[in-house]
């Protein structure tokens, strides 16, 4: 796809000059864009994002720790604008929070931010950040065995995810945090076609549904043995 890169910086500059916009340091996300434009231009290389971060990977090597920061969410939010039309990301955290970078099919990609919102204005925030990175390697590994809808997930994209993330994960609270967020991703599937997630029953509760649900899927993988589950809010690897 063809991206007129002036045009798309301006629209982002633009963006953050708008009296609701929480992002007000204009001048360093416009030095950023200037200078990528500019190395860009030197080099003969046409814009994409995998250029603009390569750039920024020789830049930091210049500037400090500050200013690469800056550029990096400067990137963020121009990717982001890309993908969505607007600028309401939240923080990047690392090189991996690019769509570009992620390893996973856009419409995934597009699902993690929609669950994140979800979690933040209708549930508990706490649980998309004990949930986020179990649902991205989900999303990593899906979309490396060809899976790149969330529709298209079957029962064996699971089995698959289960034998290599959920047996890597050190502590029985992280495989138990992990098949949540996948028994969550599932029950939403069966309960409306909206990717959305809807009924917050399918989340760690005291329920008799919860936990049946989540005995099966104990039994059926050989998560471990019979422990009272509650919620971990055992951090998860920050990206």
């Amino acid at each position: 796809m063809q991206i007129n890169y002036l045009d798309a910086i301006s629209s982002v500059l633009n963006m953050m000059k708008q009296p609701d916009s929480a992002c007000k340091n204009i001048d360093m996300h416009r030095t950023c864009y200037t200078t990528l434009f500019k190395y860009l231009m030197d080099k003969g290389i046409p814009f994409s994002m995998d250029a603009a971060l390569d750039w920024l990977e020789i830049k930091k090597r210049e500037i400090s720790y500050e200013t690469c920061s800056q550029y990096r969410n400067a990137l963020f939010r121009l990717e982001h604008y890309l993908l969505f039309g607007d600028i309401k990301s939240s923080f990047c955290r690392s090189e991996d929070s690019f769509f570009c970078r992620s390893g996973i099919s856009e419409s995934f990609f597009r699902l993690t931010y929609e669950l994140e919102e979800y979690y933040a204005t209708t549930q508990n925030p706490c649980y998309y950040h004990t949930y986020s990175v179990a649902i991205k390697e989900f999303f990593r590994l899906a979309t490396s065995l060809g899976v790149t809808e969330p529709e298209a997930i079957t029962i064996d994209t699971l089995i698959e995810y289960w034998n290599t993330y959920c047996k890597s994960c050190k502590s029985l609270a992280r495989r138990q945090n992990a098949v949540c967020a996948m028994t969550a991703l599932m029950k939403s599937g069966e309960e409306t076609t909206d990717i959305h997630i809807h009924n917050s029953r399918i989340y760690p509760t005291d329920s008799l549904e919860y936990y049946t649900y989540f005995k099966e899927y104990r039994q059926k993988y050989d998560i471990g043995t019979e422990v009272e589950h509650k919620l971990s809010m055992e951090p998860e690897e920050v990206e």
